[in-house]
């Protein structure tokens, strides 16, 4: 039984097709960097981070009192997404087995939300 995660890797192939997502996912992200608030786009593997500033030339932060992250955070909630914030900086953990499609879907409706950001 403690192995039942791996033999679904194993059946299910997952590692071989994150080859293929992974590439989709980074490139995605990257659409979010010309964003007037993001000021930096990282990710790795199936994890990826956008921080939001408040002036993206000088990379100067959102004061913390602002909780741009829980206005994301809710404006997600409108749109059926739940979206991770840690301060100012939103992250993706994104599950294993997520398809392609639905990836295409989430980071969409992730880049509207962070589009739509009014401050």
């Amino acid at each position: 039984m403690p192995f039942a995660t791996l033999e679904i890797f194993e059946n299910e192939k997952t590692l071989q097709r994150l080859k293929t997502l992974v590439p989709v996912f980074h490139k995605a992200l990257e659409k979010f960097r010309p964003l007037p608030f993001v000021g930096d786009v990282r990710y790795i593997g199936m994890v990826g981070a956008v921080e939001l500033v408040r002036d993206k030339k000088t990379k100067q932060p959102f004061d913390i009192k602002e909780r741009i992250g829980q206005k994301i955070f809710q404006n997600g909630l409108k749109d059926h997404l739940i979206l991770r914030p840690l301060g100012n900086v939103i992250y993706l953990f994104l599950p294993l087995s997520i398809t392609k499609s639905q990836l295409n879907d989430v980071l969409k409706r992730t880049f509207k939300v962070i589009a739509g950001l009014v401050c």
